[in-house]
């Protein structure tokens, strides 16, 4: 049965780590502190549009309203990947619209670091233009020197580190006996002895992904996932700026 975490318990996950209900988490590392979120998608409107399908452009605001409740000059921004949604490149329109977010976001942390996803063809112009680092994975150790892998996940991951993700979109459809619901993002955990494995929600209102309780191992997107399967994982949903305990994957399906 799912029930509202208090904020003593969202910190009791993990010593050094914090989910966040805005779609991220936060992560001590000795003196530094780093703000992680994935799959943004700035130019899906567009995508939309081109398809057929109108769309009021109200992601970019959005965007920006929520960056800002995390936002501290004392810590580090890592986009993990899929900052921009356009596979083949840029329109002028996505162009303007990641580099008008980059600008905006940018004087309000310490710094900014880009993790490349699949969707960030040619994102270097902007990255090197606004003096952005941008790298294909990073390694953080936490404060007590726990090494964490973060990477998009569209690449083959092999790695005993713990590994913090984004790509897969996670999300769960909550639903009455008639079937009447909605669906809501949420984060996958997996923690044991030797390895944690986290899984970041989309951080894209537009974007927010496939009911996980509806897949199968070979439907999942990484490699983690299509061989780990997620019956173990705890899911964590997130509604109204609260975090929820749902409990484990092969509880609820």
């Amino acid at each position: 049965m799912a029930y509202n975490l208090s904020e003593k318990e969202i910190k009791g996950i993990f010593p050094s780590l914090k989910l966040l209900p805005e779609n991220a988490i936060e992560l001590k590392s000795g003196t530094e502190t780093y703000i992680i979120i994935s799959d943004i998608h700035i130019g899906i409107e567009s995508y939309f549009v081109s398809n057929g399908i109108f769309f009021p452009e109200y992601q970019l605001p959005y965007l920006k309203k929520t960056i800002k409740k995390l936002a501290s000059k004392s810590k580090t921004l890592i986009i993990n990947g899929d900052l921009k949604h356009n596979f083949k490149g840029f329109s002028i329109k996505e162009y303007n619209q990641v580099e008008e977010f980059l600008n905006y976001t940018k004087p309000l942390f310490k710094e900014i670091i880009v993790i490349k996803g699949n969707h960030d063809t040619i994102i270097e112009k902007i990255t090197e233009k606004l003096k952005i680092s941008l790298k294909n994975k990073l390694i953080i150790k936490d404060k007590n020197q726990n090494p964490y892998l973060i990477e998009h996940g569209h690449r083959k991951i092999k790695t005993t580190k713990n590994i913090i993700i984004g790509h897969e979109h996670p999300s769960v459809r909550i639903s009455d006996s008639t079937g009447t619901g909605f669906k809501i993002p949420c984060f996958l955990v997996n923690k044991t002895q030797n390895q944690t494995i986290i899984v970041l929600p989309s951080f894209s209102p537009l974007s927010p992904g496939t009911d996980i309780l509806k897949l199968n191992k070979s439907s999942f997107l990484t490699n983690v996932l299509k061989e780990k399967g997620i019956n173990d994982f705890y899911i964590y949903g997130i509604y109204e700026n609260e975090i929820f305990f749902l409990g484990k994957e092969k509880e609820l399906i």
